[in-house]
C-alpha cells in the first residue's frame, strides 16, 4: 500500500566470479540477483556466467499494487436530551470481505461500520481493506448532549371570592427562542408562561427548550375559591 514498486531477489545461483543477472535477457550489469525500484510487468529473469552461458528463463511476476479504498461517507446520530451518547454509522464503503473500520486509526475490529454509545469527540474514521491499505481519514464529530432547561420557577394568582379560577405565571425561564411551557407534560403550546383561568387543582409545570429537552415538573397548587 505505501511502496508501488516492488523487488525480485534471485536466491540460486548465488552471486559468485563471473554471475550476472538480467530482467529483460539484455543487460547482464547485476551482480547481487536484487533488482528493486520494479514497476508491475512479468519479466524474464536470467542468470550469465564467466562463460557468457545464459541460462533458460524464469519468468517473476510484480503485481500491480493493491488500492487504497477511498476516504469513508459517514452519517450521525447525534445525543439527544435523553441519549447522551452518539453514533456513527460509515454509509461506504459498504461492510465485506476483508473491510474493518476505526474510529482511532489504530484498532480496525468494527466489521459493520457502526460505531455506538461515543461520547463527544471528533473522530477521524478511516477504512482498511483486505490488503491493509487505510484511506484517509474523514472527521466526524459528536456533539455535547442538548441541556435540560432548570425547573420552572412559579408565581400563582389563588381564586378570589368574586374570581373562581386562578393563574399561574412562569417567571422563570423567561420565554424565549423556542422555550414553550406546559402545565400537564403533553401539551407545549404556550409560548408565554402564563396559563389563567385555572380550575383548582395542582398543576404539573414544565418547559420544554428549542432542542426540545424538557425541565423537572414545579408543582403549583391553584386553591378553591374563599
Amino acid at each position: 500500500c505505501a511502496v508501488a514498486t516492488g523487488t525480485i531477489t534471485v536466491t540460486a545461483p548465488a552471486p559468485g566470479a563471473g554471475i550476472t543477472y538480467s530482467t529483460d535477457g539484455v543487460t547482464y550489469t547485476n551482480t547481487t540477483g536484487v533488482f528493486s525500484g520494479l514497476a508491475p510487468a512479468t519479466y524474464s529473469v536470467t542468470v550469465k556466467n564467466g562463460s557468457g552461458c545464459v541460462s533458460t528463463a524464469t519468468p517473476a511476476t510484480i503485481n500491480a499494487a493493491p488500492q487504497t479504498p477511498a476516504a469513508p461517507t459517514v452519517s450521525l446520530t447525534q445525543p439527544t436530551c435523553a441519549v447522551a451518547t452518539g453514533t456513527i454509522t460509515v454509509t461506504a464503503p459498504a461492510p465485506g470481505a476483508g473491510i474493518t473500520f476505526s474510529i482511532d486509526g489504530v484498532t480496525y475490529t468494527n466489521t459493520t461500520g457502526v460505531f455506538s454509545g461515543l461520547a463527544p469527540a471528533t473522530y477521524s474514521v478511516t477504512v482498511m481493506n483486505g490488503s491493509g491499505c487505510v484511506s484517509t481519514a474523514t472527521p466526524a464529530t459528536i456533539n455535547a448532549a442538548p441541556q435540560s432547561p432548570a425547573a420552572p420557577t412559579v408565581s400563582l394568582t389563588q381564586p378570589t371570592c368574586a374570581v373562581a379560577t386562578g393563574t399561574i405565571t412562569v417567571t422563570s425561564p423567561a420565554p424565549g427562542t423556542g422555550i414553550t411551557y406546559s402545565i400537564d407534560g403533553v401539551i407545549y403550546t404556550n409560548t408565554t408562561g402564563v396559563f389563567s383561568g385555572l380550575a383548582p387543582a395542582t398543576y404539573s409545570v414544565t418547559v420544554k427548550n428549542g432542542s426540545g429537552c424538557v425541565s423537572t415538573a414545579t408543582p403549583a397548587t391553584i386553591n378553591a375559591a374563599p
